[in-house]
């Protein structure tokens, strides 16, 4: 008997397995190809694209829509067009963070409301608002801040959309 057992030159018609150390390289670059295709189709290529949109538009208006989208960039385009820079911003309490997201951080909307100074009420809402009645504060509505009652004692209502809008001085 001959083959490759015995000694012999193996049959023509036998082949030889690629050993593991040859295919392992070859399934982990298809994968990795496979997985750099889906992040470039999936994700930067979209991005790119959002990113270009907004290439043109003011510092401020490009962090607006790239972090928190286009209706947060429009209200504040809105708020800022109807505020004063001498003005005092008001915001809702941080405790009301379900309704009014991003809008409870001060410290984060400065940024867009610079250099108007941005301020949030307490706990105590009523008292914040008739705190804050005078000529130069600016009460931000979102959701059921501020109370309607209370701030349209010293504020106009000036509508934006949906339950958005801007207490301003009578």
């Amino acid at each position: 008997m001959t083959g490759p057992l015995r000694g012999g030159t193996p049959p023509a018609h036998s082949r030889t397995a690629l050993p593991w150390s040859t295919i392992a390289p070859l399934i982990l670059l298809a994968a990795a190809a496979m997985q750099m295709a889906w992040v470039t189709l999936d994700f930067a290529a979209p991005r790119t694209r959002q990113y270009a949109a907004v290439r043109d538009r003011p510092a401020w208006e490009r962090s607006a829509v790239l972090s928190e989208g286009t209706d947060f960039a429009e209200f504040v385009a809105f708020l800022r067009t109807n505020i004063p820079e001498s003005a005092k911003v008001v915001l809702p309490p941080h405790s009301d963070i379900g309704q009014a997201g991003a809008y409870t951080y001060v410290s984060f909307m400065q940024y867009f409301f610079f250099p108007r100074h941005v301020l949030n009420c307490g706990e105590d809402v009523a008292e914040c608002v008739r705190g804050l009645s005078g000529p130069s504060s600016y009460l931000v509505r979102i959701g059921p801040f501020p109370p309607a009652d209370l701030a349209s004692e010293h504020k106009t209502y000036v509508p934006f959309r949906d339950d958005l809008g801007l207490y301003a001085p009578k």
